[in-house]
């Protein structure tokens, strides 16, 4: 499908849209519904290259972010599905759910081509350009992330006292460079 949708001239994505939502609310219907996550996925079987985004957002701006996310899908047909789920915010130093006492996950999940990543690219883009303090999982797809937005995300204080945390865990320089990678560098949260 994925494969697919990136050989589809965008010219037809608006013709094709209203017929693929058509069907899809047809065939899916008699399946929907609503309760705990546990309850509603597993045994997913996936083929082809798969990618999922989580962005925490705070509560009070969960449906704005939810309008983004559905506006910049507007007129495409992309091999993906928006979700938000409700947790518990942490108090980890850079927990990505630290958004006042509940924070709301819109989840992403697509499959892995050009298209489906420049989507999850322009809603972060447009996220942060209506000023809304968005984080993102740490252990999924990730690449806005740079020194600047991770400070922005969860403030400098915290960037120290994560690093200062670190190179106390961290026995020596040759510890350190083990433990050493591009994307904590770029994060800028790699420690001499």
């Amino acid at each position: 499908m994925g494969q697919l949708v990136t050989m589809l001239p965008s010219s037809i994505d608006a013709l094709m849209q209203g017929p693929l939502n058509d069907q899809a609310r047809n065939k899916f219907q008699p399946f929907e519904k609503v309760g705990a996550i546990r309850d509603l996925f597993h045994g997913e079987i996936t083929r082809g290259k798969t990618l999922a985004c989580g962005i925490g957002l705070p509560l009070s701006r969960t449906i704005e972010a939810l309008n983004i996310a559905f506006g910049a899908y507007a007129g495409k047909v992309l091999p993906l599905l928006l979700s938000a789920r409700y947790v518990k915010s942490t108090d980890a130093l850079l927990g990505f759910t630290h958004h006042g006492a509940t924070t709301c996950v819109l989840e992403i999940d697509a499959a892995n081509v050009k298209v489906t990543r420049d989507y999850i690219k322009d809603v972060w883009k447009k996220l942060e350009n209506a000023g809304i303090n968005f984080t993102l999982y740490w252990g999924k797809f990730n690449t806005y992330l740079t020194s600047s937005r991770v400070v922005r995300m969860y403030g400098q204080a915290a960037v120290n006292q994560w690093k200062a945390s670190r190179a106390t865990l961290m026995e020596s320089d040759d510890v350190s460079k083990v433990f050493d990678n591009a994307f904590l560098r770029k994060a800028g949260l790699a420690t001499p």
